[in-house]
Order: C-alpha cells, then sequence, then structure tokens
C-alpha cells in the first residue's frame, strides 16, 4: 500500500509543474477496495494531457477518490489541493449565470418497496463542486414555491427551474449571498458553506457560517425578496456571539457541527437550528445561541430559545395540524437522534432541553486522547434519569442522519433521509406520538436535502451531485415494524 501511495503522489504532485491533473483511465472508476486499487493504478494511462483550464478533468478526479479507499490522511492532503479548483469551479459558474442542467439517466433503479422508482437527474458538465462534506463534488439545498423548485449549492449558487420529464434545466438567480460568505471563507475549509434554503412567505432565507470577526464564526441567516431576475439579501439574524476557530475552550472546532436548518413556524417566526461547533458546554448555557433551536420573528429580527441541549440538528419540521416540532440530529460517534418537542405540552418554567453534551446514545470520538472529557462531558445512556428529553429515536452506529419532512399530517407519517448510511427512512407516530412503524429503503448515495414536490420526493444526492425523484401515491403508508 506505501508504494501505491508513493506512486500515486509522485503523479498527483507532478499537477504544480505540468499545471495539469491525472487523466484516469477507466478501469480506475472500479476500484472498490484497496486490492482493486494495486492493479487499476497499474493501468492508469502514462501520458498526462495538458488543460489551459486545469478543473476540467476534476470529475473524473472525483470518481477515483470516491472509488478508491484512500487513507484519511491522505484524503485530507489531497482535499486541500482540490478545494481551489472546485470553488473556482464554482465561482466562475456563479458569475456566467449560465443554465444549470440535469439530463435524466434511462436507468431507473427499482426501490423494491412499493414498486417505489428512483429516477436520477445528472449534473451536465461541471455542476456544483465543492462539497460540504464529500471533498468533490458539491453540496446543495432544495425548496419550492408554486410549480418551480429552487436549488442552492454551498458556495451561494441559487436557480429556479420546473421539473421536465427528461431534464430540469435550472436558470440562475443573481444574488449578493457572496457579500456575506465568499472565497476567503470557503478556503478555510469545506465545512464552511451555506446551510440552508427556505422560501415563505414570498421572501428567500439563506442560512450560513458567518465569520462574524478573524476565524469567529456562528450560524446566521439573511433574507431576501423573491425575485426570479436578482434578489439582494440583508440581515435577518446575526448575533454577536461566535466561537473562535482556533483558541477555545475546549480547544475543538468543527464546521460542520453548526446546524442551520430552516423551517416555516407562523406567520410571523422561523424556525433554526444551531450546532455547537464542537464547543460543547454551549449547547447547556441558556445565555448562548448554540447547541439550540431558535424561533426568529421575521419583523423585529428578535429570537427565542425553544429547546437546547443539542448537538448538530439537521432537519427540522414544524407540524401545524399536530402542534409539535420534530427534528433530526447528529450524534458524537453513534447516538444519531430523532426528538420530538409536543407544543401542547406545557414549558412554563424550563426550556425544553435534550441533554447533549450529558446525555448521549453515542461515545466520544476515539480519536480524542483527552481522557478527562467523560468528566466534563459524561454521555450519559439515559436522559430522562438526568432531568432531560428522551429521544423519540435513537441510531447506534449513526446514520448520518439529515433532513426530515411529512408525507402525511392526518396519519403522522414522516419521512427522513441520511448522508452515512445513503438511505431514507419512513416512520408513523401512533396517536401518544410514539413511533409505531418504521422502515429502511437504501438509495445508496447520500441525501444533503429532499422536499415533497408534486406528489414526488424530490432529493440531492451528494455523492455525484446530482437530483433524484421518487414518484409516490396516496397509499404510500410504513409496512409494521
Amino acid at each position: 500500500m506505501k508504494n501505491i501511495n508513493r506512486i500515486f503522489y509522485i503523479k498527483l504532485f507532478m499537477i504544480p509543474f505540468f499545471a495539469v491533473f491525472l487523466y484516469i483511465g477507466s478501469e480506475a472508476l472500479t476500484i472498490k477496495d484497496a486490492k482493486s486499487i494495486r492493479s487499476s493504478v497499474q493501468n492508469i494511462k502514462k501520458t498526462l494531457k495538458k488543460y489551459l483550464l486545469p478543473y476540467a478533468e476534476l470529475d473524473k478526479l472525483q470518481k477515483y477518490l470516491t472509488a478508491a479507499n484512500i487513507h484519511l490522511d491522505n484524503r485530507n492532503k489531497l482535499a486541500k489541493l482540490i478545494l481551489p479548483t472546485a470553488l473556482n469551479n464554482d465561482i466562475e459558474l456563479k458569475d456566467s449565470m449560465s443554465e444549470i442542467v440535469f439530463m435524466k439517466n434511462t436507468n431507473s433503479i427499482n426501490l423494491n418497496r412499493e414498486n417505489l422508482i428512483l429516477e436520477r437527474f445528472e449534473p451536465k458538465g461541471r455542476i456544483f463542486l465543492k462539497g460540504i462534506s464529500n471533498d468533490i463534488p458539491g453540496s446543495a439545498y432544495l425548496d419550492k414555491s408554486r410549480e418551480n423548485i429552487f436549488i442552492l449549492s454551498s458556495t451561494g449558487v441559487l436557480a429556479y427551474a420546473k421539473p421536465g420529464k427528461e431534464r430540469i434545466v435550472f436558470s440562475q438567480i443573481e444574488n449578493n449571498i457572496n457579500n456575506f460568505i465568499g472565497k476567503e471563507q470557503f478556503m478555510k475549509g469545506k465545512g464552511f458553506s451555506t446551510k440552508d434554503l427556505l422560501i415563505y412567505k414570498n421572501k428567500v432565507f439563506v442560512s450560513f457560517t458567518n465569520e462574524l470577526h478573524d476565524n469567529c464564526w456562528n450560524i446566521s441567516v439573511i433574507e431576501g425578496p423573491l425575485n426570479y431576475k436578482k434578489i439582494e439579501f440583508k440581515p435577518l439574524l446575526m448575533t454577536s456571539e461566535c466561537i473562535q476557530s482556533k483558541k477555545n475552550r475546549d480547544n475543538e472546532f468543527e464546521a460542520v457541527q453548526s446546524g442551520g436548518r430552516l423551517v416555516a413556524f407562523d406567520d410571523d417566526h422561523i424556525l433554526l437550528s444551531t450546532g455547537d461547533f464542537r464547543s460543547r458546554y454551549l449547547a447547556q448555557d441558556k445565555s448562548s445561541i448554540f447547541g439550540k433551536i431558535l424561533r426568529v420573528n421575521l419583523t423585529n429580527k428578535d429570537y427565542r430559545i425553544i429547546s437546547m441541549g443539542h448537538r448538530n440538528v439537521q432537519g427540522l419540521y414544524f407540524d401545524k395540524e399536530n402542534n409539535f416540532i420534530i427534528s433530526t440530529e447528529h450524534g458524537p460517534q453513534g447516538g444519531d437522534e430523532i426528538n420530538l418537542l409536543d407544543l401542547n405540552q406545557p414549558y412554563t418554567k424550563e426550556i425544553p432541553n435534550y441533554g447533549w453534551p450529558i446525555s448521549s446514545y453515542g461515545i466520544h470520538y476515539t480519536n480524542i486522547k483527552n481522557e478527562s472529557i467523560y468528566e466534563i462531558y459524561p454521555l450519559h445512556k439515559s436522559h430522562k434519569s438526568y432531568g432531560f428529553l428522551e429521544p423519540l429515536k435513537y441510531f447506534v452506529p449513526s446514520i448520518g442522519i439529515s433532513e426530515i419532512i411529512e408525507i402525511s399530517a392526518k396519519r403522522k407519517i414522516y419521512l427522513f433521509s441520511s448522508l452515512k448510511s445513503s438511505s431514507i427512512y419512513i416512520l408513523s407516530l401512533n396517536k401518544e406520538n410514539e413511533i409505531n412503524n418504521y422502515y429502511r429503503i437504501p438509495i445508496n448515495e447520500r441525501i444533503r436535502d429532499m422536499m415533497i414536490y408534486d406528489s414526488k420526493i424530490i432529493l440531492f444526492l451528494e455523492d455525484t451531485a446530482s437530483i433524484g425523484v421518487i414518484n409516490i401515491s396516496n397509499s404510500f403508508k410504513p409496512y409494521p415494524l
């Protein structure tokens, strides 16, 4: 393996001298394990092709990195080389204001549940290359307004389209998102990005990791009137609190652990989730915005803490008919959660608290060498015993849980997605708001976001920067446990 890595890096580091990427042969695109790398690397073409624009072959490099079982440390080094190129591609895409086209793949996938079929619309050309978790390709968020669907890339490319049967053609909307988060912030790491898109009451809301001061970050929200030509965003929520990325109390920082999910609440408010950026203690600090779900006033821009003790809420939904908030949350190593906040219950004295980082069904990451961390953050396996709300469901090991949406409020059927397990999950609740039916449907690709549109589930598939479409019917329901 060391010899393989040596060969790979010799070729890779010829890039600055020749100003090109490796030209990877088609045989290398089917690597599935370390043994395959040995034979496939030998078949990589020896001749390097010269390109005026180095990102011309970035999609092939991405396939190679995804297929090859390269050690994490090596991938991190490669990411530092890839990030500028991927970012420049996205900036050029936005500056060009060109159409963003996704073409239907003729090979549909039968999901083997109630005859569900997944159709994939793949990007035509180099679209959305800067990822959030993946090195490449890129990440994006979805929402809808009337007959149009909207997409927002991690770098602030905003566009809309009316889906077609064979292709989806997005028209870009000129915007000033990069006045709030731009190339300087994106270059500091792939976790620095936009975090969600919400269209509500004829306005567009975007959450993002905001560098309030040099290397000091929080989650902020901007808003602008819905306009199909140009949107001038202005601040909605930008607090004065931020977390230093280099020197902080816990001596840890993680930008992807930042929350940022947006959802409509009522005529005057939206909801926003905030992560703890790995400063765990802030989740139990009532004076801090971090590790919370906030209710944000659209008129006076004030906010109120709705719940606390969260690590990193990635999915958020307000069920207006049943009057509860259901959320999905990343745990540490294990311990992803689905939480429910019943607004019919009186929470008059204390803010509803879900326990992080005192209680969690996960454990601290094994690469954390500080043995005393459990004295500070014990991660008790019971929430209720320590005065916290128990999760509706938890996952050990973690599934990389992401968005949650509603299939039927009347029948209390919901759909949530995952990144790590590359699946969607169907669940339903009984009258006591307990899970009574639940099952998993493998999609085989990371799912960053999803929504319901015209009796279809629309997904953003992160491993290929594609759009997935699943037709559903009124009979769509969970199977018994």
